[in-house]
């Protein structure tokens, strides 16, 4: 569930299994008085209801979105940080699937030692391992 901050498009996003109780937002800067204050996707606003109000929260549904569900293309942006923490994941899960497809033997080679510890422990930096590029990786813009 996404909810609107005041002078913004942004939201702040919430897992419905772990809203905050309504009064421990009060003091928050978001738009409450928008008609679309509150988003809830990846669910029907009949499941979202029951833990909306267990929380505290009280809301009337004024529709649906539509489109997307059809195959028609859907447009998003997605804006974030990457950080040191975020891209030792990622290489976690690249180091993985590296161990997975070409097994242990490759991956204990001692020329990996830089990017294990890197994983479990942040030594060194991402750009140690990898880069950012400001284009997409698939797909077009």
């Amino acid at each position: 569930m996404g909810i609107r901050l005041k002078d913004s498009d942004e939201r702040v996003w919430f897992g419905l299994h772990q809203l905050p109780q309504l009064e421990s937002l009060a003091d928050e800067n978001f738009n409450w008085s928008s008609p679309d204050a509150m988003l809830i996707v990846g669910t029907t606003s009949e499941e979202a209801e029951p833990l909306l109000r267990a929380a505290g929260w009280k809301f009337k549904k004024r529709g649906d979105i539509q489109g997307g569900f059809d195959g028609s293309p859907v447009s998003s942006t997605a804006v974030y940080t990457m950080d040191t923490t975020r891209f030792r994941a990622i290489a976690k899960i690249a180091f993985n699937y590296l161990a997975y497809t070409n097994g242990a033997t490759v991956t204990l080679h001692s020329d990996f030692d830089p990017v294990r510890r890197f994983i479990r422990y942040g030594d060194g930096t991402y750009r140690d391992f990898g880069r950012l590029e400001k284009q997409p990786v698939t797909g077009s813009p």
